[in-house]
């Protein structure tokens, strides 16, 4: 039974594409059993990679410590407890910073004014990244300036083949960090039909509030379909 995470997973994949099955598959032990993966310094995978491959351990490391818990709250006294496998050692607290990962678009050419402009990046610098895929739905927001230039875009979820999982918090973070204006919501559905489900209409709703809370207008939320795409905007679903 396959219990790894949808990140764990399409670090997995890019391994095996990247003809690195060892790394991938002793990844794959590890993450089954709660464990830290190691990366092999010699192995060349791209940044971008190895910051997921990081990503991916420490979602481990986390569902170790609940299945621990777990495990805890369930013992009963008349009982042996449980034995701990191993002695977790969880991130400690750092100082962050923001940094760009690669350039999509030049900035005299990045401008979203219309859904046809967003769908125009998302062909071009979203579904074209190593990490996007078709057959599910991915999540990406687009940052925007004042003037409406696109500042850059962040992928927020990839879920399964019939939905994802986006929360405010996740959508607008990067917007506020990275000091954003607006933002363009976009999602794809994988069987092609971009008409919206009752989720994305409530969701689009929470973003719409979300965004007045923090002053980041939410200009539009775009579907992504096979051969159209469906724009909030246009639709008059926007205020």
């Amino acid at each position: 039974m396959n219990s790894h995470t949808s990140l764990q997973s399409v670090v997995l994949d890019q391994l095996r594409l990247r003809k690195c099955p060892m790394l991938a598959h002793s990844a794959s032990a590890a993450w089954e059993k709660h464990e830290t993966a190691f990366m092999d310094d010699r192995v060349k995978c791209p940044l971008w990679l190895r910051r997921l491959f990081d990503q991916a351990n420490v979602e481990a490391l986390v569902a170790g410590v609940e299945a621990e818990q777990l495990n805890l709250m369930e013992w009963k006294p008349d009982e042996r407890p449980p034995i701990m496998r191993k002695k977790l050692i969880l991130p400690s607290s750092s100082e962050w910073k923001i940094v760009s990962i690669r350039e999509t678009a030049r900035a005299e050419s990045a401008v979203c004014v219309n859904p046809k402009d967003a769908l125009r990046y998302w062909r071009k610098h979203i579904a074209t990244a190593p990490h996007f895929s078709p057959e599910n739905e991915c999540c990406a927001v687009l940052i925007l300036n004042v003037k409406n230039r696109i500042r850059g875009h962040q992928m927020i979820s990839i879920g399964s083949a019939c939905e994802t999982m986006a929360q405010p918090r996740e959508v607008f973070r990067a917007a506020v960090i990275a000091g954003g204006y607006a933002i363009v919501l976009m999602h794809n559905h994988p069987s092609g039909d971009p008409e919206p489900s009752d989720a994305d209409r409530s969701m689009t709703k929470r973003f719409i509030e979300g965004g007045r809370i923090l002053s980041v207008h939410l200009n539009d939320h775009v579907i992504v379909g096979r051969r159209k795409f469906f724009s909030f905007k246009e639709e008059g679903l926007l205020p």
